[in-house]
């Protein structure tokens, strides 16, 4: 189990307690207060040693889960103290290999919102091996194996624990585990091109404004059902053809501009017009 130990010395000269921190269990030999004392050989000094939390995790339990269980086995979301909850941030991979896959979930302390997230507390890392189809788009490589690494804050350092980590590996050795996870990643694709097509749409002017956004996009939607729905159960179908061949969708065509709000917002896709994107998009090919 991953200690930290807490020295407690009591010295007469200034009537108070002095702490020393650190990953040893050995007391120390000088007294913070006066180097003269000799700990524990004169009266007016006395050292006693207390197990102190070394992860964030740790303080959010009760004492007996603390002294009993490793922190890296405690269940961060059913051993957690009365009162305590984690709040997870999902982090999903805009592009490339991992297009529309989790990367990773970062759980906070009192979490409040995208500006005041409180304390990060662990994270779980996600890897994946997907399969090199050369025929085959990024967002419909079926996914091979995943790892998944768990991370917690070290307190004094407030970073991740890179050497005292869990890992577990996940097989997707049958091809109904391939298709569920599959079907996962394409619908995340689709909800970050909405996000990101709307946003887009508006400040180009594409879009009168976040309601014209989701009608307009709705429509899409509803326009070429039968091909998004096929291609969000295979990642392969007619879809990315359906969108270069539309006639009826006027913004298809319009160009996302070079400005100072674009370019803080949506640089990556300054200069494409959306019919573009969207198919890029599809591919896993950009954010």
């Amino acid at each position: 189990m991953k200690m930290q130990f807490k020295h407690r010395i009591w010295c007469e000269t200034d009537q108070k307690y002095e702490y020393d921190i650190s990953d040893s269990d050995i007391s120390p030999t000088a007294c913070p207060t006066d180097s003269g004392h000799v700990i524990n050989t004169e009266s007016i000094c006395i050292t006693s040693e207390v197990c102190v939390p070394k992860y964030e995790i740790q303080t959010d339990v009760s004492e007996t889960t603390f002294i009993n269980k490793d922190f890296l086995s405690i269940n961060y979301k059913s051993e957690l103290a009365d009162g305590k909850t984690y709040t997870p941030e999902f982090i999903i991979c805009q592009s490339g290999a991992n297009a529309g896959q989790l990367e990773k979930t970062d759980y906070y302390r009192d979490y409040v919102d995208a500006n005041d997230k409180g304390t990060l507390v662990l994270t779980v890392e996600e890897v994946y091996v997907n399969s090199s189809d050369a025929g085959l788009y990024n967002t419909a490589q079926p996914v091979i194996l995943r790892t998944k690494i768990w991370k917690h804050t070290d307190i004094s350092s407030q970073s991740f624990d890179e050497v005292n980590i869990k890992s577990k590996i996940k097989l997707y050795n049958t091809r109904r585990k391939r298709h569920i996870e599959g079907i996962k990643r394409r619908e995340n694709v689709v909800e970050q091109l909405i996000d990101h097509v709307g946003l887009a749409g508006v400040l180009s002017g594409a879009f009168a404004g976040p309601d014209d956004a989701y009608n307009k996009l709705t429509a899409l939607q509803e326009l070429h059902s039968e091909a998004f729905g096929g291609w969000i159960n295979s990642g392969r179908g007619s879809l990315i053809d359906v969108v270069g061949a539309d006639t009826i969708t006027t913004w298809f065509d319009t160009i996302i501009p070079d400005n100072g709000t674009t370019q803080a917002m949506i640089p990556w896709m300054i200069g494409l017009d959306f019919r573009e994107y969207i198919q890029d998009k599809l591919k896993g090919l950009v954010v």
